[in-house]
């Protein structure tokens, strides 16, 4: 049964790669479901605030998540651009977070590995910021499609070596 889910994620992944449009859309209006019930919850959170001040903030949370809910639900493909916006500051935080621990090393023993992993991810930084902004929708459709394939043949490895593993150690 893992090797069929396994089979089905790899399709999906495809799918999302060769459907872009689609796939952002998706994307889009989950994202602006979730802020939709986010802003739902911090405006029911806000009649048990503590005092007038979170009463006040939890109100604002939730008229923004909401507000910002909807805009993305009208317009789903501004998700793209959201999504690859956050996915490059992460990658570039990574990166010299990384880069700044190699510094900071006592030992410098194995450090260089240090090094090299946070400049990639600066540099994947980079790269998505260079992509993403002239084709988000393309961007998302890639890190979802792609995310979907790589989670569909680890599924199937898995069980693979699931299986392999249950014969050898069958008496």
């Amino acid at each position: 049964m893992d090797i069929i889910a396994g089979i089905l994620l790899i399709a999906l992944g495809l799918v999302a790669i060769a459907l872009p449009m689609v796939t952002t859309m998706a994307v889009g209006v989950i994202v602006a479901s979730t802020l939709l019930a986010a802003g739902c919850a911090h405006l029911t959170s806000a009649l048990r605030g503590q005092s007038p001040y979170d009463v006040l903030a939890r109100v604002v949370v939730g008229a923004a998540d909401i507000g910002i809910g909807l805009v993305l639900m009208l317009h789903p493909q501004w998700g793209a651009a959201s999504v690859a916006f956050v996915v490059t500051v992460v990658l570039m935080i990574e990166g010299l977070a990384v880069m700044t621990a190699h510094f900071m090393r006592e030992d410098h023993d194995g450090s260089l590995w240090l090094l090299s992993a946070g400049f990639v991810s600066a540099l994947l930084g980079l790269t998505v910021m260079a992509l993403a902004s002239s084709r988000p929708v393309t961007f998302v459709a890639a890190i979802v499609g792609i995310n979907f394939v790589v989670a569909g043949t680890t599924q199937i490895a898995a069980s693979i070596g699931t299986q392999r593993l249950t014969e050898v150690l069958r008496p």
